[in-house]
């Protein structure tokens, strides 16, 4: 008998400063982290939405626009990825 296991990947932390550690931010990176991820056998990924004006990475954010731009990346780089979206601390 094999044991089967759910892989979930954190794609950051909930006010991690990516200036302090090498998190994704930008739909671009977030979209790139999940491949990442699914590469490495997650079928889950865990995502806090992150504010895109320049500095402010750090703040979670809630925007439509951006939360829709951020799924849309992460769905076309790994469409067989469940997204499981984060309310972070607000």
């Amino acid at each position: 008998m094999t044991a089967k296991a759910v892989l979930t990947c954190a794609l950051t932390g909930a006010l991690t400063d990516p200036s302090m550690a090498n998190l994704p931010v930008t739909p671009e990176e977030m979209a790139e982290s999940a491949r990442q991820a699914w590469d490495q056998g997650a079928t889950i990924v865990h995502v806090h939405y992150r504010d895109q004006r320049p500095g402010m990475g750090m703040m979670p954010t809630w925007d439509v626009g951006v939360v829709k731009s951020i799924n849309d990346a992460i769905r076309e780089r790994v469409p067989g990825i469940i997204i499981c979206q984060s309310t972070g601390i607000m």
